[in-house]
């Protein structure tokens, strides 16, 4: 190999390096995710481990889980990923200098990622009623975990935006990342209690905790724990506000700021 070569393979890799170490969210997810892969399946080994891996409930236990969270991230991605390619088309001035209502966008946003989440949830449906678990699916247990995080995912989504319509699209990686980090907090395939103290402190405040572990008493003890589902009922009223709040305060700010700068 000439020294010609070498130059030309070395400056396109400083290329890529430099590329790379300048956008931290880069950086971000390329250790996010294999940690986050590797402390989510450590939590659930030592979690097993701490129960009778025989017990009858684990297999309903993890695929009413895997399903549910699946339900919560296409509500939250759907009311996020639509707002984002606005960016990627750059029609965000467009859409805000028309006669338009902030509410009214987090309407249409919710209004269309409603239907891929009921299209999804008959899919769901007839998946686990072929998996034999229809007494499951049609409890009231089951509808009632399902609504909370619907309006979960309509919360978070419009915090989401928030975020995205003041720092721009630089931060659109928070789309994919927020749902799965939370998923280690909410305690979505194992106990809470394998957290660290502080991080069970983290979890309470968040609803998804209350409508998983609401779904989860009921698999192992098959008993409805009602306060846990209008406790995350409540909380998710407040995020609800908080999302709709913070989206028309952020919308305000980027217009004085200017609409060019969210491109970046």
């Amino acid at each position: 190999m000439s020294m010609s070569s070498l130059r030309r393979i070395w400056a396109l890799t400083y290329r890529y390096w430099i590329a790379w170490t300048n956008d931290y969210w880069r950086v971000i997810n390329t250790y996010y995710w294999p940690l986050l892969e590797f402390t989510m399946w450590l939590l659930i080994g030592n979690w097993i481990g701490t129960t009778d891996g025989n017990q009858a409930y684990l297999r309903s236990f993890f695929i009413a889980s895997a399903a549910l969270w699946m339900l919560y991230i296409r509500v939250q991605h759907d009311v996020t990923v639509n707002f984002a390619e606005e960016f990627h088309a750059q029609n965000l001035a467009h859409i805000f200098t028309m006669p338009l209502r902030n509410w009214e966008i987090l309407a249409s946003l919710s209004l269309i990622a409603t239907v891929i989440f009921g299209s999804v949830l008959v899919l769901f449906m007839f998946f686990l009623q072929w998996l034999n678990f229809g007494p499951l699916i049609f409890s009231g247990n089951f509808a009632a975990t399902v609504f909370g995080l619907y309006l979960t995912g309509l919360a978070f989504g419009s915090l989401v935006n928030s975020l995205l319509i003041r720092f721009g699209i630089i931060i659109e990686s928070i789309i994919w990342v927020l749902p799965w980090g939370i998923a280690l907090l909410a305690g979505v395939y194992n106990s809470i209690q394998v957290l660290p103290s502080w991080l069970q402190l983290i979890s309470h405040l968040l609803p998804h905790y209350y409508f998983l572990e609401f779904s989860h008493q009921y698999i192992i003890t098959g008993t409805n724990h009602w306060s846990l589902f209008f406790g995350g009922l409540l909380m998710v009223a407040g995020y609800l506000i908080c999302g709709i709040y913070l989206f028309n305060y952020m919308v305000t700010k980027s217009k004085q700021a200017g609409f060019s700068a969210l491109y970046k």
